[in-house]
């Protein structure tokens, strides 16, 4: 039989990662359910303890998805100090990366939708999360405020996604500037965090996992005294420069 008509072989590799992927679906699914309903039952006794059991899900999301770790800079966090973490965002994968890479505990600003999601946003909503209705200006607003006082509050850190959403390009987006004016009106350091190589693990749009190592770079906090809301513009190109610079750093 000639070389033409020879019959492709299959495409081993893709067809595994079909596999992986179908399976960590299901057994997110699965431990979806059980670890929100732990939550659920502790959060009345301790949020703390809600918000471990959280994380120890999402370093399991990790491990069964293939993805190791290479994370550097936690030296530079003083715990018990509020912070406001901002990190760029190129994958799905980017918030149990930035849980399992912080070495203290944190609400994450997310969008609402992700609160409506059954079991994952109970759970989400249970350790102390907060939601923004990015349609609804009044209610961002309720947020930011929410924001603030957590912030405020002492001990409490934040993270965000300051571009809002996944990049599809890879490359770093603008930022949204409404982050900004928590962290002046709060008055606490802003983390620079970048993530590298998230994006190729799971694209914006791909629904297959590629398993590899991921490598998060946690920059010098950023003093955001002296930064008003009229100058909030200033403070994002700051925060931004940093983590592009966090992103280009190869030692």
């Amino acid at each position: 039989m000639s070389a033409a008509k020879r019959k492709p072989k299959p495409n081993s590799s893709r067809f595994l990662r079909i596999l992986h992927s179908g399976f960590l679906m299901i057994w997110v699914s699965v431990t979806t359910v059980l670890f929100t309903t732990f939550i659920l039952l502790v959060r009345p006794l301790s949020r703390g303890l809600a918000f471990d059991a959280s994380r120890v899900w999402t370093i399991l999301v990790l491990f069964m998805s293939g993805i190791r770790l290479d994370v550097s800079g936690r030296e530079k966090l003083e715990r018990g100090r509020s912070y406001i973490v901002m990190s760029n965002h190129a994958s799905a994968m980017d918030i149990p990366i930035v849980y399992a890479a912080l070495p203290f505990r944190f609400g994450f600003m997310a969008k609402r939708e992700l609160f409506l999601i059954p079991f994952f946003g109970w759970g989400v909503a249970a350790t102390g999360h907060i939601p923004v209705d990015r349609n609804s200006p009044r209610r961002a607003q309720r947020s930011v405020e929410r924001a603030v006082q957590v912030l405020r509050s002492g001990g409490n850190s934040l993270a965000v996604f300051p571009e809002g959403t996944r990049t599809r390009t890879g490359e770093l987006g603008r930022f949204k500037l409404g982050v900004f004016s928590i962290a002046v009106d709060a008055g606490v350091p802003i983390v620079p965090v970048a993530i590298r190589e998230s994006r190729e693990i799971l694209p914006r749009g791909s629904y297959l996992i590629n398993p590899s190592r991921v490598t998060v770079r946690i920059g010098e906090p950023i003093s955001t005294a002296g930064f008003t809301r009229n100058s909030k513009g200033v403070l994002s190109e700051v925060v931004r420069d940093h983590i592009a610079v966090l992103l280009q750093d190869r030692g």
